[in-house]
């Protein structure tokens, strides 16, 4: 198989931030730029390169790292991938594929229930994008903090992640039966975390 090209690099202005799994996450600043958020299937600039500054977020997974996304869904906004170099294994709405860059961008509408994972061995770089700017800069934050809590070498308690999906109101974990996802969500995250005093959890960190 031919190595999987390297596309995305660290802009002046990204949060860069790396998990202990080997993946490299670059987050646009998006307050820099005026080409986020635009419609389109082909982001290149007038050159011809990759218009990284139209994704919210890029995600680097080399070969010996592992990236995965488990089962959850945003029941308020779709959210838009595209896959730029190797694979990603896809599970969206039940159906499990294999992403690919020729696939172009590929839209999870909302409420339906998606997971990822990169295959082992293969070199993938993909990105995320939404529309409009405000629903980008929401997401970013909520991304920002879901990168943070796995962060340190062990895993985010379930009452961190049901905290932050909680705080956010657009994500809720897949657990087999809708009105069981958002009642754990209420019940753990908003209930539980506040009696445990976790407050707010942690805010991304500010754009540079």
């Amino acid at each position: 198989m031919t190595p999987a090209a390297k596309i995305f690099t660290a802009l002046e202005d990204d949060t860069v931030i790396e998990d202990t799994k080997g993946n490299t996450y670059l987050f646009t600043n998006l307050d820099s730029t005026s080409s986020h958020g635009k419609n389109t299937d082909q982001p290149l600039n007038d050159t011809g390169a990759v218009d990284q500054r139209q994704y919210i977020l890029r995600v680097i997974s080399p070969p010996n790292s592992f990236f995965s996304v488990p089962p959850h869904y945003h029941p308020l906004t779709p959210e838009i991938f595209r896959v730029f170099s190797g694979e990603l294994t896809a599970t969206i709405g039940g159906i499990r594929r294999t992403l690919r860059p020729e696939d172009g961008e590929i839209t999870v509408e909302r409420g339906v229930v998606h997971s990822f994972e990169s295959p082992e061995g293969v070199h993938t770089e993909l990105a995320e994008r939404e529309d409009g700017a405000e629903v980008m800069k929401k997401k970013s934050c909520f991304l920002m903090r879901a990168v943070q809590l796995g962060m340190g070498g062990a895993n985010p308690s379930v009452i961190q992640v049901f905290r932050l999906f909680w705080e956010d109101g657009d994500v809720f974990p897949s657990l087999g039966f809708r009105p069981l996802d958002k009642i754990a969500t209420h019940s753990i995250g908003g209930l539980l975390g506040y009696y445990l005093g976790l407050g707010a959890m942690k805010q991304a960190p500010k754009e540079q």
